[in-house]
């Protein structure tokens, strides 16, 4: 390899990990958003909706918070475990829980609505980061405040 060829190797490197670290530094501070609604709400029974790299920073930043993770619901994950916990891949089979946290990353808009079509709309928490609209009738993650759509607004702890 070439000095110009190493240099220009070394310069991508950096920026993906620039990146990389960018994105969990994000990923973070929504789980932490998402988990302190939970927890203001005195609801700590949290399923992840999807296997992904989210859902593993949220079973970090879970446990700060004090909040109890069941599982996690992924209809398009092969595996019966993740984190060490169940995975579910039909609805139906869901444990009952107080929330429901997006960590779904491919194709999110579509399983959001899906997933709003099968539990509760209100139950339904999607992580600033993520970047997509709650379904009706969700709650919304906004710097610390919560929007109940329709119910008027109240602050979160935090």
């Amino acid at each position: 390899m070439t000095r110009k060829g190493f240099a220009e190797k070394s310069r991508l490197t950096a920026k993906y990990l620039s990146h990389s670290f960018e994105f969990y530094r994000q990923a973070a501070l929504s789980c932490v958003e998402v988990f302190q609604t939970c927890a203001a709400n005195g609801r700590t029974r949290v399923l992840l909706c999807g296997v992904s790299e989210l859902a593993e920073i949220a079973s970090l930043r879970a446990r700060e918070h004090g909040i109890t993770l069941l599982g996690t619901y992924d209809p398009r994950h092969a595996e019966m475990r993740f984190l060490d916990l169940p995975v579910w891949q039909r609805v139906e089979d869901l444990p009952p829980c107080d929330f429901y946290v997006v960590t779904q990353l491919d194709g999110i808009t579509e399983f959001v609505e899906a997933l709003g079509n099968a539990v509760p709309r209100e139950r339904i928490l999607t992580p600033a980061l993520l970047k997509v609209a709650p379904p009706s009738a969700s709650l919304e993650i906004r710097a610390h405040r919560v929007t109940v759509r329709g119910h008027g607004a109240r602050d979160a702890e935090g």
